[in-house]
């Protein structure tokens, strides 16, 4: 009887869930600097590749090969796969193929009974045609260009026929391919690892990897990073995704929206030297439930509220910044369009014509301190962007 009683114990506890692994940080102490010295002259002194092609030339190349892209830093809590990859009906093998292998993270084919641990992925956004991909006058954002619109990391929603555009076959073309480089030599992981940071504009899915950022990363690569695409949700909405990613990680931090929009210094932190934002804010319907049936005033001074909040963060905190963009949710941007400009949302679109767009001068009485004239010059406003639908409108019309 007291074997049994014990093994009915050892099952119980079997099943209780387990407490989510710590995020994998840099640890305070390494064994060895992760960013390499500057090698001496004589350790190329047999590549014709340093010793003949110029400095600028080898950047050119590199930037060519590694940069000018948008590329997804992403970290997510997963079971791990299945190590039985059987070819069959509910295989790996017989599952269409997505970008960058993203149908590898559906749940069916994670081992549920394993613990869950932290996964990197990363890979090229694929989420617009190549011609658009980037680097649009503002205020050009294409409607599927906006942070929010990304469907590359979905398990089932990845666009192929995006991916098909691009050169190359398929997985491959999905992902960077610096690492054989940047493995080569001393001095080609120095120059690699600086077009792959300083040219490369990062979309980052959630606000709790920015803010651990600078656990994650080393300051020196921070300081690299100059142009990023967040997507920052107001609470932690009962979907899914965000509250996921903080589980059991300072999840007391991530509550209601006043606690979100204080988390937006650490944009700054952990950013210093950023140039470009694109700052796409998400879940407004479940941060003000009570009040977006009403539409009115009172959404109109809860946007107003986090314009001010980025208003301070772009004009005092983030020196460096040469252009920002804010997307803001259906419910909000038209709202706003509305109280402004006494307009609703033009629905019908042609595939060249700009996304919804207002401009906001930024009020420098409304700063908690006065920054220095030379930080004023840099950036005078932003473009407010529709970002995130919430709502679908009948009429929408599709006009190519």
């Amino acid at each position: 009887m007291e074997r049994i009683r014990e093994r009915l114990r050892k099952l119980k506890h079997s099943r209780e869930p387990l407490s989510p692994p710590p995020l994998p940080c840099l640890p305070d102490e390494r064994p060895r600097p992760l960013t390499a010295a500057p090698c001496a002259p004589a350790a190329t002194a047999n590549s014709l590749f340093f010793q003949r092609v110029p400095p600028e030339i080898r950047r050119r190349i590199l930037v060519a090969a590694f940069g000018d892209r948008t590329l997804h830093l992403d970290v997510r809590l997963e079971h791990p796969l299945r190590k039985t990859r059987a070819s069959g009906k509910h295989g790996i093998n017989s599952r269409p193929p997505r970008h960058a292998n993203v149908q590898l993270f559906q749940h069916d084919l994670r081992d549920s009974k394993q613990p869950r641990e932290w996964t990197w992925w990363s890979s090229v956004c694929h989420r617009t045609f190549p011609s658009w991909n980037y680097y649009l006058p503002p205020p050009g954002c294409w409607r599927f260009e906006d942070p929010a619109n990304d469907t590359c990391r979905r398990a089932s929603g990845g666009a192929v026929h995006y991916c098909e555009s691009y050169p190359g076959t398929m997985p491959s073309k999905c992902f960077i391919g610096i690492l054989p480089w940047l493995l080569a030599c001393r001095q080609a992981y120095i120059e690699g690892i600086d077009v792959l940071y300083a040219t490369n504009r990062l979309h980052i899915a959630h606000a709790g990897i920015l803010i651990n950022l600078p656990r994650l990363l080393t300051p020196d690569r921070l300081h690299m990073i100059r142009d990023v695409e967040l997507l920052w949700s107001l609470c932690l909405s009962p979907s899914g995704a965000d509250r996921e990613w903080t589980t059991g990680v300072e999840e007391d931090r991530f509550r209601d929206v006043n606690d979100r929009l204080v988390l937006l210094s650490h944009i700054p932190r952990a950013l210093p030297n950023l140039q470009y934002l694109h700052l796409s804010l998400t879940d407004a319907k479940w941060a003000w439930k009570p009040i977006l049936d009403l539409c009115g005033q009172e959404l109109y001074d809860a946007t107003e509220t986090i314009l001010r909040c980025i208003d301070t963060m772009v004009l005092v905190q983030l020196v460096q910044l040469r252009e920002c963009r804010i997307s803001l949710p259906t419910t909000l941007y038209m709202t706003r369009k509305q109280m402004e400009k006494n307009e609703d949302i033009i629905w019908a679109r042609k595939a060249t014509n700009e996304l919804e767009a207002l401009w906001r001068t930024i009020d420098l009485t409304a700063t908690s301190t006065q920054p220095p004239a030379e930080r004023r010059n840099n950036i005078e406003g932003y473009w407010i962007l529709h970002g995130e639908q919430e709502m679908e409108n009948p009429m929408i019309t599709e006009v190519w």
